[in-house]
């Protein structure tokens, strides 16, 4: 999933990349649902919003048009 969101962040931005390398990564434990996944996949991209757009000013944009 890492080389996934590598490859990911350059075309979509930092949240779909996060949304998409979380999705890959929880598919991983069977006793996740859709429900669980997608509330990860959340949490995860505000985190990522949080740490790398906001604290540390990375300018990596969060959406490519």
């Amino acid at each position: 999933s890492l080389i996934f969101f590598h490859l990911m962040i350059e075309q979509t931005g930092l949240i779909p990349a996060t949304v998409a390398t979380v999705s890959i990564a929880a598919l991983g434990d069977r006793t996740n649902t859709p429900v669980r996944i997608l509330g990860l996949a959340t949490i995860m991209s505000v985190v990522a919003w949080a740490v790398f757009w906001w604290a540390l000013h990375v300018q990596v944009p969060l959406f490519y048009a």
